[in-house]
């Protein structure tokens, strides 16, 4: 935590020299420095290492018994969750890269370091739920209950539960565009679906303090609403198959002679 008054240089603050000098970045160097901490979890560290304000390092404890405590962070809070969730498990790190390997491998984050560890549950549960509730539910109600599983629930692959629930989850959207274009003829291909059911969950999201962007695994939506009044031939003339363009671009190449 940074401490700052209100009237304070915001650049000034983020340049002091007790910011670089943290009780979590000076772990990381005594770990460097000294091999007899390495065998210590963050949270144990104050077991037998305390912390002087003063000089700003941590010390070897020469007397009494003190218990580590760390700041919470909810279980939404993203790569900060699985940061604390790793700083309980692994010993004498010395740097986030260090966080961040399992069994020699570097992960890209510490989500993806929590899960090779076996410290994240899979996503079963909730995969079983939008299942049975694609029965009955309509693809407005999937959509809420998606994005207030990503919000509350915890879930361990957020890209690989859309990707199994997203043709359910669109399942009145082309319907909901014909009704708006006042076109009963429109068709949305597979993409243009995808890229309005995402700005609906984004909606959703939204309404609760929340954005696609939390979620960094999860496709981002291009979609613009649709304004009455457009131009409605321009819009079905942009509603093309773009996934079957692509695969017919790729045969034609081949097919190109040297010339």
């Amino acid at each position: 935590m940074v401490l700052f008054d209100d009237d304070d240089d915001v650049h000034e603050v983020a340049t002091r020299l007790t910011i670089s000098r943290m009780m979590f970045i000076e772990w990381f160097k005594t770990n460097q420095e000294l091999e007899v901490a390495r065998s210590l979890t963050f949270d144990q560290f104050p077991e037998q290492w305390v912390w002087n304000r003063k000089l700003k390092r941590w010390t070897m404890r020469k007397r009494s018994f003190a218990i580590g405590r760390m700041y919470y962070a909810h279980s939404t809070s993203g790569e900060r969750y699985y940061l604390r969730m790793l700083l309980n498990c692994v010993k004498g790190a010395t740097s986030y890269e260090h966080l961040q390997i399992v069994d020699g491998r570097e992960h890209d984050t510490f989500k993806d370091a929590c899960i090779a560890m076996g410290l994240l549950a899979d996503d079963n549960e909730w995969d079983q739920t939008l299942e049975e509730a694609s029965v009955r539910a309509s693809g407005r109600q999937l959509r809420d209950m998606f994005a207030f599983m990503l919000m509350f629930c915890e879930v361990t692959n957020p890209k690989q539960l859309w990707d199994a629930h997203w043709e359910s989850l669109s399942d009145d959207i082309e319907a909901m565009t014909r009704c708006e274009r006042a076109n009963p003829t429109v068709i949305l291909f597979e993409d243009a679906l995808k890229d309005r059911e995402l700005y609906e969950i984004d909606q959703v999201l939204m309404r609760n303090g929340h954005r696609l962007e939390d979620f960094p695994t999860l496709p981002k939506s291009n979609h613009i609403p649709f304004v009455h009044g457009g131009n409605r031939l321009v819009e079905e003339e942009l509603a093309y198959d773009r996934h079957s363009l692509t695969v017919d671009a790729d045969n034609a190449e081949d097919r190109l002679n040297d010339d």
